[in-house]
C-alpha cells in the first residue's frame, strides 16, 4: 500500500525536504522540520525516478546528480548522517524476476514472523496456519507439503496471467485500461465501502511493485493484454505497436512489455 509520493506531487511540492518514517506503534513526539510517514510494518521500499530534461550527457549527469543528493539513515544520526553507498547496476546481471514455487512460502512466512499482523489481513493469518506458517514458529514444510505449495504457486500464477486479460477501457472501444480497477478508486488501499478487494490487490502487484497514491498526478500506466483479435499476447509472438505523434505526456512516457501467458520472448515493433 502506497504511503506517500515524493517530489512535484509529494508533500515537498518538488522543493526537497526531510521525511521521517514513523516505524508501528510509535507513540513519541515527532520533531519538527520533517514530513512524517506513519508506517504500518517494519519492511518497506522505495522507488524514486529522476526525468532528465533531455537524452543530453549533461542532464543525464544532472538528474543522476539529484539521485545521489538523497540520503537514508536513523533519526539518531540526522546531526551527522554517514556517507550514502549507491550501485550502479548498468551492465551488471540483476535478475528481478520473482519465483512462483514453493519458495514463495518461505519468503511469506518470513514477513508473517517479521511484521505486525494487520487487521485486514486475520482470516488470511488464520488460513496460513493450517500451511505451518505462523508468528514466533519455525516454518518446516515436509517434501509432500512443499510439492503441493510449488503446484499451488504455478496454478496461482497461471490464474494471474488469465485475469490480466481483463481490464477496464481507458479509452472507448480500446483494449488498453487499468488491470484491477478497485486500485485506483481506493487510493491503492483496495478498501471499499462494503469489503476488501483482495483479488484487485492480489492482482495489481502481480503486474506491478510500485503504485502512486494519486494516479494520474504522479504516474499512471495502463495496459493490453490481448491483441486485435482480443487473443492472449504470447512471449513466443512478434507484435507491432502503432503509437500516434503527440504522446499526452508532461514528463516522460514509455512502452514495458506485459506478462506474456507464455514467459518465453516479447518485443514490439514502434512506429511514430
Amino acid at each position: 500500500m502506497p504511503i506517500t509520493d515524493v517530489g512535484p506531487e509529494g508533500d515537498d511540492r518538488g522543493k526537497g525536504g526531510r521525511y521521517l518514517l514513523i516505524p508501528p506503534g510509535y507513540k513519541g513526539n515527532v520533531p519538527e522540520g520533517y514530513f512524517p510517514i506513519q508506517t504500518a510494518t517494519y519492511n518497506g521500499y522505495a522507488l524514486f525516478r529522476a526525468i532528465p530534461a533531455t537524452s543530453s550527457a549533461s542532464d543525464l549527469d544532472n538528474a543522476i546528480s539529484l539521485v545521489k543528493k538523497m540520503r537514508l539513515y536513523s533519526l539518531a544520526q540526522a546531526e551527522n548522517p554517514p556517507a550514502s553507498h549507491y550501485i550502479d547496476i548498468v551492465g551488471k546481471l540483476f535478475d528481478g524476476i520473482p519465483a512462483f514455487d514453493d519458495t514463495f512460502y518461505d519468503r511469506l512466512a518470513k514477513m508473517v514472523d517479521e511484521e505486525p499482523v494487520q487487521t485486514r489481513d486475520l482470516v488470511a493469518m488464520a488460513q496460513l496456519r493450517s500451511l505451518g506458517i505462523e508468528k514466533d514458529k519455525a516454518f518446516n514444510p515436509d517434501q509432500a507439503t512443499r510439492d503441493s505449495l510449488k503446484t499451488a504457486a504455478a496454478e496461482a500464477q497461471a490464474g494471474f496471467m488469465q485475469a490480466s486479460a481483463n481490464v477496464e477501457p481507458w479509452w472507448p472501444d480500446t483494449r488498453w485500461g487499468l488491470p484491477a480497477g478497485a486500485g485506483p478508486k481506493t487510493a491503492f488501499t483496495f478498501l471499499a465501502d462494503d469489503r476488501y478487494e483482495i483479488d484487485d490487490r492480489g492482482q495489481t502487484f502481480f503486474l506491478a511493485y510500485a503504485v502512486p497514491k494519486k494516479l494520474g498526478a504522479a504516474t499512471v500506466y495502463v495496459g493490453a493484454f490481448v491483441d486485435a483479435k482480443d487473443a492472449p499476447l504470447q512471449g513466443d509472438k512478434i507484435y507491432r505497436l502503432q503509437i500516434p505523434a503527440n504522446v499526452p505526456a508532461k514528463q516522460y512516457w514509455a512502452v514495458l512489455p506485459s506478462t506474456p501467458l507464455k514467459p518465453q520472448r516479447s518485443f514490439a515493433k514502434r512506429r511514430r
